[in-house]
């Protein structure tokens, strides 16, 4: 190589390295921003959450008193105050054991408990196994051709 080149070259490969600095630093930042992006939203998400979480309670608890207030209008329909409330318990007793059930339907049937790790697994046990015993007929062998 003449002198010429050499210049040429050592700046080409300053600038290699100084673009790749460059490039390294721009992958950490947006790395670092994110980061930063997934905390708030995950600080967001919990506070959605916690709001979710208390209205679901005030809803829950608005039910047995909108029941009675129902049970109160339609007393002088028929079954009396206690016969709509004891009506109106009964049904949200069936709803929420018939919702439990499905639930726990739903969750047994599509539960996968691990079927897949554990087929692995047993393909790995006889997959060792067969190994084992053609390498240990194969030491065997070795012993009797050598003995």
């Amino acid at each position: 190589m003449n002198k010429r080149n050499r210049p040429m070259l050592t700046r080409l490969r300053d600038e290699l390295g100084s673009l790749g600095g460059e490039v390294a630093e721009s992958l950490k930042l947006r790395l670092e921003l994110a980061q930063l992006e997934l905390a708030d939203d995950y600080r967001a998400g919990k506070r959605l959450a916690f709001v979710l979480l208390a209205s679901l309670v005030m809803l829950l608890t608005s039910l047995p008193l909108l029941a009675a207030a129902l049970a109160e209008v339609l007393a002088g329909v028929g079954l009396g105050r206690a016969g709509w409330l004891l009506v109106f318990g009964l049904v949200l007793i069936v709803v929420a054991i018939s919702g439990s059930l499905l639930a726990w339907r739903r969750f047994h049937r599509n539960m996968v408990g691990l079927q897949e790790t554990r087929e692995e697994l047993r393909e790995d046990i006889l997959w060792l196994r067969e190994w084992t015993a053609a390498h240990g007929q194969g030491s065997a062998n070795t012993h009797d051709d050598s003995a």
